[in-house]
C-alpha cells in the first residue's frame, strides 16, 4: 500500500469545500483527476471513528472540530480509485 503526507496550513475554513479538499489531494498524488472516497479523523477521536466527506455538509462538521484556541488539525484519507 502506498501513502504520501502532504500538509495545507491556514485553510480558510468559511470557504473550504469537499472539491477543494479533493483538489488538495489530486494535486499531493501528482494526477488532475482521480476517483477518491474522502474520510476525515477528529482531532480528539482515534481511528476507529472516521467521518466521510460527501459534501460541503460534511466539510461543516469536520471544520468544526477544530478549535481555535489550540493549534489543531484535521488528518484526512483518500481512497484512491486507480482507472
Amino acid at each position: 500500500m502506498e501513502y504520501k503526507i502532504d500538509y495545507y496550513d491556514f485553510c480558510n475554513v468559511d470557504t473550504m469545500s469537499v472539491f477543494e479538499v479533493g483538489a488538495m489531494v489530486f494535486e499531493s498524488v501528482g494526477r488532475k483527476s482521480v476517483g477518491a472516497t474522502l474520510y476525515f479523523k477528529s482531532p480528539k477521536e482515534g481511528m476507529k471513528k472516521l467521518g466521510e466527506l460527501e459534501n460541503d455538509s460534511d466539510i461543516i462538521i469536520m471544520t468544526s472540530l477544530i478549535s481555535e484556541e489550540v493549534h489543531q488539525f484535521v488528518e484526512v484519507f483518500a481512497v484512491l480509485v486507480e482507472p
